[in-house]
């Protein structure tokens, strides 16, 4: 495998499967302008994922779908929190009948967006928990910087 080319998960695809059931997946250094309908926030993302995924090596051209999908998702954020900001919303809003309260559907929407980016930053390889594979820690970070004493230490008490 070359430096222009990196390995992906097992996929569908059409026609035979390379040996070892991987797809290679072409890489380039290359970054295409973010999609002309994305609104300043998703602009700005793009900008910054596409930058990050191109100095780590992994930027392909086959992540545009899913960037885009992402970004998209940061406009809709974007005019949620503008629409929330407003003075005429509040966090409880009158049900349907009128009588009680219930929360405002535009946090709940701007839940799910937050959940929905949160697992494209891991599938991006952009959380701390997600980009293990790619930044591991040396043996001397892994060991413990204090002794700790176990029940069965023989000085326990003293």
């Amino acid at each position: 495998m070359g430096p222009t080319s990196m390995r992906g998960a097992n996929g569908v695809r059409q026609g035979p499967m390379p040996a070892g059931g991987n797809l290679v997946i072409p890489t380039t250094d290359q970054i295409p302008n973010p999609p002309s309908h994305l609104g300043v926030s998703g602009q700005i993302r793009w900008r910054q994922i596409t930058v990050i995924l191109r100095d780590r090596g992994v930027w392909s051209n086959d992540w545009i779908p899913a960037l885009e999908h992402l970004c998209v998702e940061y406009d809709n954020l974007a005019v949620i929190d503008l629409a929330l900001r407003q003075n005429d919303q509040f966090m409880l809003v009158p049900s349907t009948n009128g009588r009680t309260l219930k929360t405002n559907p535009l946090l709940d929407y701007r839940l799910k967006i937050r959940a929905f980016i949160q697992s494209m930053l891991a599938h991006f390889g952009l959380t701390p928990m997600s980009s293990k594979g790619i930044f591991t820690a040396t043996e001397s970070q892994l060991k413990p910087k204090i002794a700790v004493r176990t029940i069965n230490d023989d000085n326990l008490f003293n």
